[in-house]
């Protein structure tokens, strides 16, 4: 980090590269290797964007908020201590930066849960898809990303992180800060509001919900390390 002594760079025990894990990359970036910032937001990227854009309703607030939270981790770095997950720990400041975002647009759009027995989902949970309805203009992920869109927020994340991230439910549960039997509980629960026909196609292995890769993870890394400073 900046004001990180860089002479200690070369005391690290080994060389800090892609191979290593999230906290010996944490451990170079405080000893003065800032550079290793990029390696840990092209590691992230897609797990933060999916976080961000389960509260957001457009990927360019998602991104948004994922820039604001990498911006936000680095300048937290040097009191980070590794009591957990460093992806649980960044995912925390993703979701805090997309619900900042969320309160300024005035858009507020969380369903309290004692409200969700009211929800169109509620009223009907055993409906089956039109497998006509959007598929062929947008295909499926985008039909999928419309109904997951339609899930109260507290069930959408859950879900999103167990049945799209493919996240333990530990991991879940840290990440949100939640028992581990609510997140059992919500991703059930998510399960039966969506609607059946589409359940098993959402956790195909493969299938880009709310993919966040390639050219559009190139800009992100450079604009974070541009805001920053830093040379990568």
């Amino acid at each position: 980090m900046k004001s990180a002594d860089t002479s200690g760079a070369s005391s690290a025990p080994h060389e800090a590269t892609a191979d290593c894990d999230d906290h010996t990359l944490v451990e170079g970036i405080k000893a003065g290797q800032e550079h290793l910032f990029a390696t840990l937001m092209r590691r992230h990227n897609q797990r933060l964007f999916r976080a961000a854009r389960s509260i957001l309703p457009e990927d360019s607030l998602a991104e948004d908020a994922v820039q604001e939270a990498y911006v936000a981790a680095y300048y937290a770095l040097g009191s980070y201590k590794p009591h957990g997950s460093f992806a649980a720990w960044l995912s925390q400041i993703t979701i805090n930066e997309a619900r900042m975002i969320r309160r300024k647009r005035k858009r507020d759009t969380e369903t309290p849960l004692e409200e969700i027995e009211d929800s169109p989902y509620a009223a009907d949970p055993d409906r089956q898809a039109n497998p006509d309805h959007g598929a062929a203009n947008l295909g499926l992920a985008r039909l999928l990303e419309s109904e997951i869109a339609g899930l109260p927020e507290n069930f959408r994340l859950v879900f999103v992180m167990r049945g799209v991230q493919q996240l333990s439910v530990e991991e879940t549960a840290q990440t949100l800060r939640l028992p581990a039997a609510t997140v059992k509980t919500r991703y059930h629960r998510a399960r039966k509001l969506l609607q059946k026909a589409l359940a098993p196609y959402i956790e195909q292995a493969g299938l880009n919900i709310y993919e966040f890769a390639g050219q559009r993870c190139d800009h992100m890394v450079a604009t974070v390390m541009r805001r920053l400073r830093i040379e990568h």
